[in-house]
């Protein structure tokens, strides 16, 4: 299995808009944003 190196800072600004909308940590919203984007939603 390969794994995908992807910038933090390519994630803050959806990552912060998440974490906000749902009351999580930007941190946590980060794992949402690499979720989403690597089953398209």
């Amino acid at each position: 299995m390969r794994l995908q190196v992807t910038p933090t800072q390519t994630l803050m600004v959806e990552a912060a808009e998440i974490a906000l909308k749902h009351g999580i940590t930007a941190y946590d919203g980060c794992y949402v944003v690499l979720t989403m984007r690597s089953q398209k939603i």
